[in-house]
Order: structure tokens, then sequence, then C-alpha cells
């Protein structure tokens, strides 16, 4: 259920997602002494229409990219096999799975989550 009254996103504004890295340099940049933020990794796939409406609806709430500011958040491919999805144990997409700085899972979801629980959940996991 998507609320047409939620404040989106100003033009511009988004989540800064590190594309083309792997988990390993997310932790890395999370834990340099100016960044010190847990990390949040969205493994996705160019054919996985969920995550086309995350990106089109979720990443344009306001809330959710201010919520963003808090992670380093890094995009990832889905490939059955590859070595972030098996060590993160990934069996579809989207999957978005909130580390700590010392690797360790905090959260984890799976499939589109509208603004109004993803927001909560990023809270959640924040503190």
């Amino acid at each position: 259920n998507l609320d047409p009254l939620r404040p989106k996103a100003g033009d511009g504004d988004a989540i800064n997602w590190l594309e083309g890295k792997d988990a390993a340099y997310a932790l890395e940049i999370a834990n340099k002494p100016n960044v010190g933020k847990p990390v949040l990794l969205e493994f996705t796939s160019p054919a996985c229409i969920w995550c086309a409406r995350m990106e089109r609806y979720t990443f344009r709430d306001r809330e959710v990219v201010d919520l963003g500011r808090k992670f380093v958040c890094a995009r990832l491919p889905f490939a059955k096999g590859s070595e972030d999805t098996k060590k993160y144990r990934v069996e579809g997409t989207p999957t978005y799975v909130i580390l700590g700085k010392d690797g360790s899972e905090i959260a984890r979801q799976t499939g589109f989550l509208p603004p109004t629980d993803f927001a909560p959940w990023l809270k959640g996991a924040a503190r």
C-alpha cells in the first residue's frame, strides 16, 4: 500500500549506492575512522521487477533516502554461486542485508517493501 501523501525525495536526492564493488569493499568503507556506519547490501538483478519497484517507489521516499545516509549502501549483483550471494545466503531478489561494522548480520528482508515498511526496518537496524 503506497501512500500518495508521503513526502517524496527531492530531485537529485537519492540513496548513494556503491555499485560494481563487493560486500568486503563496503565493509572497508564502513570501518574508516570518519565513517563508522552499518552496511546495507542490496542484492539485485536487471530482470527483477520488484527491484525496479523498490527503486521507483521505496527509494524515492524522503524518509528512506534520509535513513539511507546512516548506512554505507552497496548494490550487488545477484548471481547464483557468486561469493557474496553464497556468503550472505541470498536466494532471490531483491534481498536486503544489514551488516554491523564487524560484518555480522543485523537484519534481513526479502522482496518488495513499500516505504512505510522499509523505513521502520532501516530505523530499527540503524540503532
